[in-house]
C-alpha cells in the first residue's frame, strides 16, 4: 500500500522497520527495509515509501537537536545547584 506522498522532513529521522517490509525511494536511491532493519534519513531528503500486500509497519523517530541540547543543559544546571 501507499503511505504519505513524496515529501521532505525538516529534521533528521531514524527509521526502524518493526514488521513486514517497505520499499523506500529517496532522492539518492531506493531500497527495501525488512523487519529489524534501520536507517538514518538526513533532513530535507526527498522520500516516499510503499508496501506490498503484506502488513508492514515502521517507527520514524524525528531527531530534534535543540530538544536534546536543552535537556542536557537542564541536567547540568541541576547538578550545579545541588547541595554537596
Amino acid at each position: 500500500g501507499e503511505g504519505l506522498i513524496e515529501h521532505i522532513d525538516p529534521y533528521d529521522v531514524r527509521v526502524i522497520q518493526l514488521f513486514g517490509s517497505k520499499f523506500w525511494k529517496l532522492s539518492t536511491g531506493e531500497f527495501w527495509l525488512r523487519t529489524g532493519d534501520t536507517f538514518f534519513l538526513p533532513k530535507v531528503t526527498l522520500h516516499v515509501c510503499s508496501t506490498g500486500a503484506e502488513a508492514s509497519g515502521h517507527l520514524a523517530l524525528g531527531l530534534f537537536a535543540g530538544v536534546a541540547d536543552s535537556g542536557i543543559r537542564r541536567a547540568d544546571a541541576t547538578q550545579e545547584t545541588a547541595a554537596p
